[in-house]
């Protein structure tokens, strides 16, 4: 059942998904609580969206590092990642390098890099997937274990042979304003009165052009399943992501509503 989408796109210049983040624009202007209430109703809103476009979306989880099966037992590290919707596991590999490239306090160069350390490969698919996510390059390829959280700010779609991602369908998810709200429309499970409301809006208030926004227990059988890398989740996680600027010139009287008062105010204004 479609409750909360029909609602914002009443009330919305622009509610779109770009880059993996959720972009919304009310028609009032006030942004400061928009944003509020959207960091806490997320999960909600990426749910409704994925429902009405039919779209396959996907959040990271974890990841672990291992050595590959095969002749060359090359070093890389695996991706775990969760269906949005049915909660099934998806994975992807990709090449990395696991040991040390000089002598330090802590080892001598050659040796295994500590649990859930690796070396990205220089413009290797990993860098491409992490620089499309629209997220900073660490200062060292050997520091991604620090940050690897910020991922699950970002909601994936990809192409899936069985339960694992095939190599360069990974990328952030786009849906457009129009995507959205011509699946919201055509949706039997839009209530009718929310639906011949949106269908009744003046295109000049559906139109806006969105803001760009601003940077969530498989074993993988591509990795030797006594690797000791284990999983991991280094990093800390991004909270609130949504892809909405902050407002500069809300009023009191808009900052001190609670949230459900500003969603009756915003539905029903």
């Amino acid at each position: 059942m479609l409750d909360i989408l029909p609602k914002l796109l009443q009330r919305s210049d622009c509610l779109a998904v770009e880059n993996g983040l959720i972009v919304l624009r009310p028609k009032s202007g006030d942004l400061a609580i928009s944003d509020k209430w959207l960091k806490e109703n997320r999960e909600r809103v990426i749910n409704e969206i994925l429902t009405a476009t039919g779209k396959e979306g996907y959040v990271y989880m974890s990841y672990s590092t291992g050595y590959y099966l095969g002749a060359n037992k090359g070093g890389g590290i695996t991706l775990q990642f969760t269906h949005y919707l049915n909660g099934t596991s998806h994975f992807i590999c990709y090449n990395a390098d696991l040991t040390r490239k000089r002598s330090t306090k802590t080892g001598i160069a050659g040796e295994r890099l500590q649990k859930g350390r690796f070396i990205a490969m220089k413009g290797g698919s990993f860098v491409k997937l992490w620089r499309s996510s629209g997220l900073a390059i660490p200062k060292r390829l050997s520091s991604f274990h620090d940050c690897m959280g910020k991922l699950k700010g970002i909601m994936f779609t990809a192409d899936v042979t069985g339960d694992q991602f095939i190599k360069g369908t990974l990328k952030p998810i786009d849906i457009s304003f129009d995507e959205i709200r011509n699946s919201v429309m055509n949706s039997s499970e839009t209530p009718d009165n929310d639906l011949t409301t949106t269908r009744q809006l003046p295109d000049n208030d559906l139109t806006g052009s969105p803001d760009k926004g601003i940077a969530t227990a498989h074993i993988p059988r591509a990795l030797q399943p006594n690797s000791s890398a284990g999983n991991n989740d280094h990093g800390i996680k991004v909270k609130g992501i949504t892809g909405i600027r902050k407002s500069s010139n809300s009023s009191n009287e808009v900052s001190n509503q609670s949230t459900d008062e500003w969603l009756d105010d915003y539905i029903c204004g």
